[in-house]
């Protein structure tokens, strides 16, 4: 007697622009990770562009660096954008770790191709949500009464 795995996964091929296949999607949308990493996503981004707003960043200065102002300004504008930076890397670094945990690290490389860019990430994202959200809407109305059950009958 063999034993029976119920299997929820989606699966999907990715593919580039041309077609070509580069990988498979496979992901389970009733795995509560997804939303919970998905959440967290969200707080890290909103919590980096707050972080980022408040650094002045400024056109780096023309013209020859001649005196010491010029060199403390130009020192100055230079340490704000590598801090805007170091900033936006470490998210997207973060959110690549934990798409990663979720999908695999195969998956998403076939995203970003090795590359530190978010928005490579969006199409998996999109890809993923309506399921997700189908699955926790379904999960949700078990415990709301519908307009046509009378609580009373």
């Amino acid at each position: 007697m063999a034993l029976k795995v119920k299997n929820n996964f989606v699966r999907e091929n990715i593919e580039d622009m041309e077609g070509n296949v580069l990988g498979e999607i496979k992901f389970n949308p009733k795995d509560s990770r997804i939303m919970s990493k998905l959440s967290i996503i969200l707080k890290d981004i909103q919590e980096a562009v707050r972080k980022i707003n408040n650094i002045k960043i400024e056109e780096v200065p023309e013209g020859e660096l001649e005196t010491l102002e010029d060199f403390e300004k130009f020192s100055e504008v230079c340490n704000n954008w590598n801090e805007a930076t170091n900033i936006e890397n470490s998210v997207i670094e973060k959110i690549i770790n934990e798409l990663s945990e979720i999908f695999g690290e195969e998956t998403i490389l076939c995203f970003t191709q090795g590359t530190n860019d978010l928005e490579s990430l969006m199409p998996l994202i999109e890809f993923v949500l309506p399921y997700i959200k189908q699955y926790k809407q379904a999960k949700v109305s078990k415990y709301i009464p519908s307009a046509n059950n009378d609580v009373m009958d």
